[in-house]
């Protein structure tokens, strides 16, 4: 089961998507987490540690209970045990970094132990969670941690608002550059501090994110491909492939969450129920 609400603070807006938790008692041991243009905060309540997975019984990375995790651009596996019961934080593409001073590339395609980021605090958030099952005592409690360590940056924040939304329009980067008058290196910099890859890998993180959702809805087509600017259906079955290992047609995610999938060595989702 999960729960998620965007934060009701004015001021969290431009930097949380969503609040969430939640907990689960699947029967399926190990699933894949794809790609994302996004970072999350995670909470492990149940277990001591949070670990990727490269294949199952092959660990990859291991961090503590309250992790940071950034930018993925490439699937890692993860234990449904993780999942018992945990709560977390979706960031915007511009919200990972909004609430320390290290720089987003440090949590690219890794999670990091919070505690290294915030310290002590982090620790006590976790127990705060722990010793109440009521979600909205929950969401509140996550929603005050990240406002004590909210760091606005105005100016930097509109830019990059204006460089997200140019991408997702379609904007070639370096069309948008010229444009706006911005050096490549000036350019570089800001991503690699604030979104934690460069802009056409981001693009093509946010279009992958785009058709993840059409293949969870049955609308992988060309027009939905058009909509997403890429070249035509077989551009987007490419990119596809690229980013998840497998093709949409093969592709079988876990329920209301589109990013996660069934492993494809598990014959029993082959023939399970598709989401």
């Amino acid at each position: 089961m999960k729960q998620a609400i965007p934060p009701s603070s004015k001021k969290l807006e431009r930097y949380v998507q969503v609040i969430w938790c939640y907990s689960s008692d699947s029967e399926h041991s190990f699933e894949k987490v794809l790609p994302t243009s996004k970072g999350q905060l995670l909470i492990n309540l149940r277990q001591p540690q949070l670990t990727h997975w490269s294949q199952p019984g092959v660990v990859l990375r291991t961090s503590g209970p309250v992790s940071l995790q950034g930018i993925l651009t490439q699937p890692v596996i993860i234990d449904t045990e993780q999942k018992r019961e945990i709560c977390g934080v979706q960031f915007t593409p511009l919200g990972l970094s909004a609430f320390m001073h290290d720089k987003a590339s440090r949590f690219t395609d890794s999670v990091v132990n919070g505690v290294e980021v915030w310290g002590d605090p982090a620790t006590i958030l976790r127990q705060n969670l722990q010793s109440t099952g009521d979600v909205r005592i929950r969401f509140e409690a996550i929603q005050e941690f990240l406002l004590q360590r909210l760091i606005e940056r105005p100016a930097e924040d509109a830019a990059l608002e204006d460089w997200i939304n140019a991408l997702r329009s379609g904007g070639r980067v370096n069309t948008i550059r010229s444009s706006l008058g911005w050096s490549q290196r000036r350019l570089h910099d800001l991503f690699h501090r604030r979104i934690g890859v460069r802009p056409k890998l981001f693009a093509r993180l946010e279009r992958f994110s785009g058709s993840l959702a059409g293949v969870a809805d049955h609308t992988p087509n060309s027009a939905h491909a058009a909509d997403l600017q890429y070249s035509d259906q077989a551009h987007m079955s490419r990119e596809f492939r690229h980013f998840s290992g497998t093709s949409p047609s093969d592709h079988v995610t876990i329920g209301q969450e589109i990013a996660h999938a069934h492993l494809e060595t598990d014959k029993k989702f082959k023939t399970g129920e598709s989401n």
